[in-house]
């Protein structure tokens, strides 16, 4: 099974694809780590980040998040869902502001450090996600009329993702049989 997630910036990609990874047993792929080179803090050549995503898309199965859109789009096209997580502004700076606090203060660790400046153009990405990138992305994903699921703030609660975790095993079960 092969599943993009999708939403900007402090959505609940992460925790959502996290737990979605584990439940299922596919291996979870995050497009920060397809553009960054962590272990110099540089990006990855234009070249060398698509490699990196073509390796990925070859696979019999993964999960790919990330906030990424237009570099990643055949993500999307070779997905068999999409999960598109769009949760309230207001709760995006919430999220934002409270993981650069908790990484400040050593509460909790990340693949990354993140300075005041990244903190603010996090700020203006997620603006933009909703002043032009979320209508860009929906009519991409509506005009190929792709398979997706829309999530919303309520939706990423335990039981919610519960159950969706649920009908992913009976779709990846259905899909086993028909190998």
């Amino acid at each position: 099974m092969k599943i993009r997630v999708y939403g900007p910036c402090g959505s609940g990609k992460s925790y959502f694809s996290k737990k979605l990874a584990k439940a299922l047993s596919i291996t979870l792929y995050v497009t920060d780590n397809m553009i960054w080179n962590r272990s110099i803090n540089e990006k990855f050549s234009r070249e060398d980040r698509e490699k990196n995503l073509d390796q990925v898309l070859a696979l019999e199965s993964w999960i790919i998040e990330g906030a990424q859109y237009k570099w990643s789009f055949n993500s999307f096209l070779e997905a068999d869902i999409i999960i598109h997580i769009d949760p309230r502004p207001l709760r995006l700076t919430q999220r934002v502001t409270w993981r650069y606090v908790k990484m400040k203060f050593g509460i909790e660790t990340f693949n990354y450090t993140q300075s005041l400046k990244e903190l603010f153009e996090m700020y203006v990405q997620n603006h933009e996600y909703y002043k032009e990138t979320k209508h860009d992305f929906d009519h991409r994903i509506k005009a190929r009329g792709l398979n997706t699921i829309l999530l919303k703030d309520s939706d990423l609660n335990d039981s919610v993702t519960s159950m969706i975790i649920r009908k992913f095993e009976e779709i990846d079960q259905q899909i086993d049989c028909c190998r």
